[in-house]
């Protein structure tokens, strides 16, 4: 295996500041459902505590896969390759990171390098989504459903069914209901963000097609755009490299 699919991480200073408010929203959720409603209403209901913590545990752990995983480089083309083809400079070659590209590939300006079957560049997770790493992306969408849709639920029937008042032995915060409206907005806004890219996702993979040719395509004002690869192919390699 070429060095090349290694973990790696994008330094651009945009990206990381979403990737760090990306983790300090899904913190203040954690904290506040887990911590200031379930263990301090719910204490004995084990089974909701431990299920709603390993959903929060796998989506964290989804959220490091897809930042620092590798969405599909390129390798430079050796000079023994230039020797052979005196064409590889001239065609499909990219003049600002001096890869091969093939068909399907894209430049990310973010990232500063080529990726195949590119999809586009999320500021959220600091990454590109490609060839490599999308399966890992649309599961990281799920997961963030099902977790803000719980965060969701949790504080919706901390507001309306649970009387703070009457916990005697409860702190400041847990009986607050700022936190609790901030938590409920986040969540919500949360789901509908990641429902919408999910999505999105789901029609590239019908229409076979990445979001970056459907954009390209939308400015060219095509309306059928061809596909590189077959529609038994569009699922092959999802959550894995696939090297034809």
């Amino acid at each position: 295996m070429d060095d090349i699919y290694k973990w790696r991480f994008n330094r651009d200073k945009i990206g990381i500041f979403w990737l760090i408010l990306d983790v300090f929203t899904w913190t203040i959720s954690f904290y506040t459902c887990l911590n200031l409603i379930l263990l301090t209403y719910y204490g004995h209901k084990h089974g909701i505590i431990i299920g709603y913590a390993v959903v929060m545990l796998l989506l964290l752990l989804s959220l490091i896969h897809i930042t620092f995983s590798d969405p599909g480089s390129l390798p430079s083309p050796t000079l023994d390759e230039i020797a052979a083809d005196p064409n590889t400079l001239k065609f499909d070659y990219c003049k600002l990171c001096k890869v091969r590209k093939p068909l399907r590939s894209h430049h990310c300006r973010s990232c500063k390098r080529c990726f195949r079957k590119l999809d586009h560049h999320c500021k959220f997770v600091n990454n590109c989504i490609g060839e490599d790493n999308q399966g890992f992306f649309i599961t990281f969408l799920v997961y963030c459903i099902i977790g803000s849709a719980l965060s969701c639920g949790i504080c919706l029937y901390r507001l309306f069914y649970i009387n703070p008042d009457e916990c005697r032995s409860c702190g400041y915060m847990s009986k607050s209901n700022w936190i609790v409206y901030l938590v409920t907005i986040l969540a919500v806004g949360i789901w509908i963000f990641t429902s919408i890219l999910l999505l999105n996702q789901v029609i590239n993979l019908v229409l076979n097609k990445t979001t970056a040719e459907r954009i390209k395509a939308r400015r060219a004002g095509e309306r059928g755009h061809s596909n590189h690869y077959s529609s038994s192919k569009r699922t092959v390699g999802l959550f894995g490299k696939r090297r034809d």
